[in-house]
């Protein structure tokens, strides 16, 4: 590439790989004066940088010295938000430069990064902020006297602030009464995130806290604060529509001491990692409620009616060792995500075919001894996972039928064969069958075209036949791990994977790489340790996008020769004892 402080390349790169971009400004990588040139090139010499630039994100890294800070103020005056949490230079230099700017989002920088000679400074330039609706403060400043002055002084005078978040919170109760005061002088506030630091806070200080809010509050996030139980201040918040109150495993919270029956406005209720054993009050009657999250909990869901939550359409009681669910579940007719993972179900219920409006199923780390007889009514299905029910020998019917479906993952279970009408899922793109049974991969999966990810690593292939010709077809494929198997020899076939890039076929009993491997050109790993190879074929050499190769524990005396053509290798490439482990 070019000198990148001449941009004149810059301007034939497509907007839309353009807008995958972040640039850091590193001082280890470009003298400051390049880093100025640069940023002044890429704005000067295409419009579309422009444009993705001054809507991205700023973000500050450590490395970045202060002339190049300044330099991104006068470059790109569009920039709208600014993260200055790595940032290590004393940031109120900076605020000088904040009135080129229309900032929206402000992330502030650590306390240490704004202390001159012991004495904190955070005096904002809130006339240049008048645009800011979302700012967050780090837990040191929270500490100083003068910090928490200026944030109430913030709260009152930011005329659009509508977003506080303050992570990692270590507060005492002195301090927590100066934040609440603060807080009631935001009128404009309408989401408030409260993180803690590992330091238990008082129930009755964070019900105080929420007092100090509005009753305008729409969005409140309360993490890993340490209380004992939900505050029930919270059914004062009736404009609420999400509530997320989560990460106190440690004690197993309350909830059931708040009342939420109120929350008429609720769309979204997360409660997850709580160790909870109940809901709140008042839960399984939010008719409005769109999204109920509550992973990590012991809640005995075979006791909990659903019919309530008739909006519901995203539903998460993954790890709460249930053994059951509710047979109201299956009257949801509106959901599209449910996750019933990592519980101690036995029995999927029929009536599972209701859910017609189904995106996503996860049923994995369950102890499934059969599978539902149909899934095919699900027709929008886009995602299965049943991964990891040791006890399951058989698939749910169906499953060919589904063509929306891209993503199936059936791991650590004990299918010997899988079902006929699975070419039929013509739309998937990612198929998990490690750690089964399988003795041959059958030449029905040569019908899934658009797979770009096939596993069959751990299981008992070891036929001539085990991965047969037939899936030359899968030539959009782009990872193959066919690991600890029993295989003797790989296809032909294999040359038609023209896009694949990771290819693991180590722990067999390969004697030899087929010649067809030329074909590979796009391959950038190769993983063949643990085989019985002697030799690689001369057509390796065509793969030059080889970045690694594992050849380790193979029958080698001397280096292969076809892999000194191999230009992009990195040092750490392993090819047995002669070369060190």
């Amino acid at each position: 590439m070019e000198d990148i402080t001449s941009g004149s390349g810059w301007s034939a790169v497509p907007p839309e790989l353009l807008r995958k971009v972040v640039i850091h400004l590193r001082a280890a990588a470009y003298p400051r004066e390049q880093a100025a040139a640069a940023l002044q090139a890429l704005r000067r010499t295409c419009a579309a940088w422009r444009a993705v630039l001054d809507a991205d994100v700023a973000h500050l890294a450590p490395t970045v010295p202060l002339d190049n800070a300044a330099a991104l103020f006068t470059h790109f005056p569009g920039c709208t938000s600014l993260d200055l949490s790595r940032f290590q230079a004393p940031t109120a230099t900076l605020y000088p430069h904040f009135h080129k700017l229309t900032l929206r989002s402000l992330v502030l920088g650590d306390l240490r990064s704004e202390s001159y000679d012991g004495t904190p400074q955070i005096a904002l330039p809130l006339a240049a902020l008048a645009s800011l609706t979302r700012l967050v403060v780090p837990a040191d400043f929270l500490l100083v006297p003068s910090v928490l002055a200026a944030l109430a002084e913030a709260c009152a005078k930011l005329p659009a602030l509508a977003s506080l978040e303050l992570p990692r919170m270590v507060l005492t109760p002195h301090r927590v009464a100066e934040l609440t005061a603060a807080l009631s002088r935001c009128a404009t506030l309408r989401a408030l995130a409260l993180g803690g630091a590992g330091a238990p806070m008082m129930a009755g200080d964070l019900g105080g806290l929420i007092n100090g809010c509005g009753a305008q509050l729409e969005a409140l996030q309360l993490d890993r604060l340490g209380v004992r139980a939900l505050p029930p201040a919270v059914a004062r918040l009736t404009a609420l529509t999400a509530l997320r109150f989560r990460g106190e495993a440690s004690r197993g919270v309350q909830l059931a001491a708040a009342d939420v029956s109120g929350l008429a406005r609720l769309r979204v209720l997360d409660l997850g990692a709580n160790l909870a054993e109940a809901l709140p009050q008042g839960t399984t009657g939010l008719d409005g409620l769109e999204e109920l999250r509550a992973p990590m909990n012991r809640v005995s869901w075979g006791a909990v009616p659903l019919s309530g939550l008739s909006s519901l359409r995203h539903l998460d009681i993954s790890n709460n060792k249930t053994a059951a669910v509710h047979p109201s579940l299956w009257t949801l007719g509106r959901l599209t995500h449910l996750d019933l993972s990592h519980n101690s179900i036995d029995r999927v219920d029929p009536q599972i075919s209701a859910l017609t409006g189904l995106q996503e199923l996860r049923l994995c780390h369950n102890s499934l001894a059969e599978a539902p007889l149909s899934l095919a009514p699900l027709t929008g299905l886009r995602l299965l996972d049943m991964g990891h029910n040791t006890e399951l020998r058989e698939l749910p019917g169906g499953i060919g039928q589904l063509l929306s479906l891209r993503t199936l993952l059936l791991s650590h279970m004990r299918i010997k064969q899988l079902p006929p009408d699975l070419g039929g899922a013509a739309a998937l793109a990612h198929l998990d069958l490690s750690h089964n049974s399988l003795h041959a991969l059958p030449p029905l999966l040569s019908a899934l075209t658009a797979l770009t990810l096939l596993s069959a690593a751990d299981n008992k292939l070891h036929q001539n036949t085990a991965v047969p010709e037939a899936l030359g077809s899968l030539r959009r494929l782009r990872m193959l791990l066919l690991a600890r198997n029993r295989l003797q020899n790989l296809p032909e076939a294999i040359g038609a994977f023209t896009d694949l890039r990771h290819l693991d076929a180590s722990g067999n009993r390969l004697q030899a790489v087929p010649r067809a491997i030329a074909g590979c050109t796009a391959l950038e790993v190769l993983l063949l340790s643990g085989n019985r190879l002697r030799g690689l074929t001369s057509g390796i050499g065509h793969c030059q996008a080889l970045r690694v190769v594992d050849l380790e524990s193979n029958a080698y005396r001397h280096l292969p020769a076809p892999l000194g053509t191999l230009t992009q290798l990195k040092p750490s490439l392993r090819t047995g004892a002669d070369l060190g482990p």
